[in-house]
């Protein structure tokens, strides 16, 4: 009996292991999927293109060519808050890509808010724009280096006899190390960009945006499907937003998905 039930036992995880190595090997690879959702954007087939480039990401690879071309399918496919949020994410990834401007301002130019934007006061720009010259990995990289330089010239600072050296090694030193620092912040305000913290689309057809985070509160305006909000703070299943008008109050976290 015993010999019989190990035998069941060792036919049974047989069979469950035939079952996963065929899944395996039917598994497509990215490069498949992209041919796959090429070929089906090629002859119309725009939700099976989506669903190709979907598969490219559930294997855990982004890029903004990726996001570029899904967001071109829900676009096709008049899904208007999905378009609009893949232009973004695409947008994270290669700011200043025209091509992606260009489609991302065709999208948002179809939205029934068409609010006016307050510009962030422009050291905040320049920020933002020197942030984005780089991916996070590599601002990480240039901290890293300068911060080892900096460390190598008060090494040398130390085992230097010669006073004129010493002077210029240590503003050297103190140069880097200011550069390790801003590459340091550079790294975490790119890491920020690229996840998108802090702001969202609305997914929802419409919207009421309340004075406080209750069913019960006051309902201050109505935003619509595609819009662009700011994430401030969260209570339980309300969220504080921001819109880029200035205009400020609390949806569902349920009405909005972030970029």
């Amino acid at each position: 009996m015993m010999m019989s039930r190990t035998k069941r036992f060792l036919a049974i995880a047989l069979a469950w292991l035939m079952v996963g190595a065929s899944c395996a090997a039917q598994a497509q690879t990215p490069g498949e999927l992209a041919q796959e959702a090429m070929a089906h954007y090629t002859q119309g087939d725009f939700a099976l293109a989506a669903e190709a480039y979907h598969g490219i990401l559930r294997q855990g690879l982004s890029s903004a060519p990726l996001h570029y071309n899904l967001a071109n399918c829900y676009f096709r496919l008049d899904s208007l808050s999905l378009a609009i949020l893949h232009y973004e994410k695409a947008l994270l990834l290669a700011p200043g890509d025209e091509d992606i401007l260009h489609n991302l301002e065709q999208a948002q130019a179809m939205t029934i808010d068409q609010l006016e934007v307050i510009e962030p006061f422009f050291l905040r720009q320049w920020y933002e724009w020197l942030a984005s010259w780089a991916m996070p990995g590599s601002w990480a990289f240039w901290s890293s280096l300068f911060f080892v330089l900096t460390l190598a010239l008060f090494v040398a600072i130390l085992l230097s006899g010669r006073a004129i050296f010493r002077k210029a090694a240590f503003f050297s030193a103190l140069t880097l190390f200011l550069f390790s620092m801003a590459s340091l912040v550079f790294a975490i305000e790119r890491h920020g960009q690229i996840n998108g913290q802090g702001t969202a689309i609305v997914f929802e057809g419409k919207v009421q945006v309340k004075s406080s985070p209750e069913p019960s509160g006051k309902v201050l305006f109505e935003i619509h499907e595609g819009t662009k909000v700011e994430l401030l703070d969260s209570l339980g299943q309300w969220c504080e937003i921001r819109l880029s008008d200035g205009e400020l109050g609390w949806l569902p976290l349920s009405s909005i998905r972030k970029i």
